[in-house]
């Protein structure tokens, strides 16, 4: 299983100490095979990162997005090449994606490319799925039911 934990979930571990525990934690409780990652929207986000234990970093809206109501400001694609630049982890450049954009967000340095929308012709390992990412999140939390 994978799943990402963003900025605004770091904000609910605590410290930076707590935050890598509880990540800690989280990963040790997926089992073999768990992935973490954390969202990123900017530099400060991307180097921050490189302090937890996660095995990679979603950077972006690297284009436009429709699957959040009030979405990060777009990043383009000399963000995306700065972060790559700047990650000490994988980077997958998320938002606004397509299977072309795909290929220019590779050429930045992203190894990947993910989706939480449900956007016509993506292709890639895109839908998460809310109830995972509402447990995964509430588990790292300590608020899961």
């Amino acid at each position: 299983a994978t799943d990402a934990v963003g900025p605004e979930d770091l904000d609910r571990l605590g410290t930076a100490a707590e935050r890598a525990g509880r990540l800690a934690e989280l990963r040790r409780r997926g089992g073999a095979g768990f992935i973490v990652g954390v969202s990123t929207h900017d530099l400060a986000q991307v180097r921050a990162s490189a302090a937890l234990p996660v095995d990679y970093i979603g950077f972006g809206p690297v284009l436009a997005t429709r699957s959040k109501a009030s979405p990060e400001p777009c990043v383009g694609f000399a963000g995306l090449t700065a972060a790559c630049a700047s990650a000490a982890r994988p980077v997958v450049a998320i938002g606004g994606l397509d299977a072309a954009s795909a290929l220019q967000a590779a050429r930045c340095g992203a190894g990947e490319r993910g989706c939480a929308g449900t956007s016509r012709g993506s292709i890639g390992p895109c839908r998460r799925h809310p109830v995972v990412r509402s447990h995964v999140v509430g588990t790292a939390t300590g608020s899961a039911a």
